[in-house]
């Protein structure tokens, strides 16, 4: 959850050799305003509500809510099955 007015600032989710650079970022906006702006790599655009996004965890990413009202994802991670079990 990002409350209004407020930045997740800018990071990545990648570290060298961990299972983190295997995983799939999704977003699923549940609450969202369109003075919500998501920023992945030279990207940014407003994720709206319903849609469910694919995000590069691996890019450098941030997200910031100039809005009036909190913005709410549930996040989850997918695993690719093909590189189960293979070293990071």
């Amino acid at each position: 959850m990002i409350i209004t007015e407020h930045l997740v600032f800018i990071h990545t989710s990648r570290i060298a050799g961990t299972f983190l650079n295997k995983l799939i970022l999704e977003h699923v906006p549940l609450i969202s305003n369109s003075e919500t702006i998501s920023h992945v790599g030279r990207q940014a655009k407003h994720l709206p509500s319903g849609d469910i996004v694919e995000v590069n965890n691996k890019r450098i990413h941030a997200v910031k809510n100039d809005g009036e009202q909190d913005r709410i994802h549930f996040i989850f991670d997918c695993y690719n099955m093909d590189n189960y079990g293979k070293p990071g």
